[in-house]
This record gives structure tokens, sequence and C-alpha cells, in this order.
């Protein structure tokens, strides 16, 4: 494991941001169509399984099944969490899309040579996705 703390600081704050994310919509899980479910399900549980993925299989690049297995489990879950805001085609869409991103994204990071650059564009992404999702929402 690279002990590199940096790396996991940003890793939490990514967490941060999705659960506010889904807390605004909990709130709003009403009014939210099924079309906006839909897109929250995929864009949250790829962004957060790409950033995740190259987190995890950065620092456990010797290990590469359980980075697999860890960042499929973490999409996965993100991706069923916010497809329960709609109904239950957009929860198997959230865990399909996190489950391909899932078993993807950790190569992304064990086998770049730096990864930094890749994090800190897929954690950019996240936050301007989850910005602009959250501004778009009519309440």
């Amino acid at each position: 494991m690279n002990g590199n703390w940096l790396w996991w600081i940003i890793l939490l704050c990514c967490f941060g941001a999705t659960a506010v994310c889904y807390l605004f919509f909990y709130r709003y899980r009403q009014s939210v169509g099924f079309h906006v479910a839909m897109n929250l399900a995929m864009t949250s549980s790829t962004l957060l399984g790409t950033t995740s993925g190259i987190v995890i299989g950065y620092q456990f690049s010797e290990s590469y099944a359980f980075a697999a297995i860890a960042t499929t489990f973490i999409a996965a879950a993100v991706g069923a969490l916010f497809g329960s805001l709609g109904d239950q085609q957009t929860v198997l869409a959230g865990l399909s899309s996190g489950t391909m991103t899932g078993m993807m994204s950790p190569m992304l990071g064990a086998h770049a040579g730096q990864p930094l650059g890749l994090l800190l564009f897929s954690t950019a992404l996240l936050f301007i996705c989850f910005g602009l999702f959250c501004y778009s929402h009519k309440t």
C-alpha cells in the first residue's frame, strides 16, 4: 500500500460530496422525475466508482482483485442508492453502471504511470456534475 494521505483525503471529499448530493435529492424525492433519477444513478455511480477505483487501484496496485471487488461494491451501492430515488428500473441501471465502472476503473489507477492528474480530473468532474445536478433541480 502506498502511504499517500492526499489520495485518501480527496476520496473522502468525493464521498462527502456524494452524500450531500444524495441528501439534497432525498429531500425532494417526490419531485424527482424518472429521467433525472436515471441520470443521477448512472452519473453518481460512474464518477464515484472511477474516483474510488483510481485511488484504491493505485494504493493497492499489488492486489488488483481486492481493488476491483472493493470498487465494484462501492460503485454498485452508490448506483443503487441514487437509483432508489426513482423506480426499480432506475435501481437496476445504477447497479449495472456501478458494476461496470467498478470492474474497469481500478485498471486506471493500477496501470497509469502518474495517476494524480487523472484523479484530480475525475474529482473535479464529480464536483461539477453534482453541482450542476443540484443547481438545475427545480423545487
